[in-house]
């Protein structure tokens, strides 16, 4: 069997076009909202005043590699890590977009690293809180205890740890591996899988059931409704 061989795509599109083109795609076959479209929009125009001030002989997206967009990322540092995960997984869908239209051979904004979010410090219970919770329910039971998450307590107080664990599970065929449900997840349990799914896509992978909270943020941002969220 002959291996199949990558052919150059000759650009047909600059980076004006190709932006236009992927927000109607987004606005007129996706039906994203308006809110939304306008924040792809923004979003990439931050990405093309940066190659026009770093890289200004760039002129079409085909030109961009791997390197530019991870000089793009330490670019946003000082930005929230939610709203620089947001961004990236702006380039990831519109590269997407223009190698499923044949505008581009290489997608250099697949399988970024990102930045970790910061956790909130979970809320804890006190000794008396413990006992009237267990008076008012006996057959309550704790999902788990972890005694050694370290919590603030004043002297004499006993802290207890109450986190519901969840899981998803994911369609990898309907997902079109936008990227979103992997800058959204607070606990980084996601990320792309190594295999294609039928449409040709990597699709997103829940990678561990330990440490998932069923938070939902990852079912709430797939545009293609392919996760379902259990608590």
């Amino acid at each position: 069997m002959t291996a199949a061989i990558a052919v150059p795509v000759a650009p047909r599109m600059g980076f004006p076009e190709a932006g236009a083109a992927f927000l109607d795609y987004l606005d007129s076959y996706r039906g994203y909202s308006p809110h939304t479209v306008k924040a792809y929009a923004r979003d990439l125009r931050w990405f093309q005043e940066f190659l026009a001030a770093r890289y200004p002989a760039v002129a079409h997206p085909g030109q961009v590699h791997r390197e530019m967009v991870v000089q793009y990322a330490v670019q946003l540092q000082g930005a929230a890590a939610l709203t620089i995960r947001r961004k990236l997984a702006t380039l990831a869908s519109f590269y997407g977009y223009l190698q499923d239209m044949g505008e581009v051979a290489i997608h250099p904004a697949r399988k970024l690293p990102l930045p970790k979010v910061a956790q909130a410090c979970p809320p804890y219970l006190t000794e008396e809180q413990v006992r009237r919770l267990l008076d008012a329910a006996p057959h309550l039971t704790l999902t788990r205890l972890n005694p050694y998450l370290p919590v603030p307590c004043r002297s004499g107080t006993i802290a207890v740890i109450v986190t519901t664990m969840g899981r998803i599970v994911i369609d990898r065929e309907r997902c079109k591996a936008c990227g979103l449900c992997l800058a959204f997840c607070r606990q980084e349990l996601i990320r792309f899988s190594d295999e294609i799914n039928q449409q040709g896509f990597y699709p997103a992978a829940f990678t561990e059931t330990g440490k998932c909270t069923g938070c939902a943020n990852c079912a709430l941002m797939c545009p293609e409704v392919a996760i379902k969220v259990y608590r």
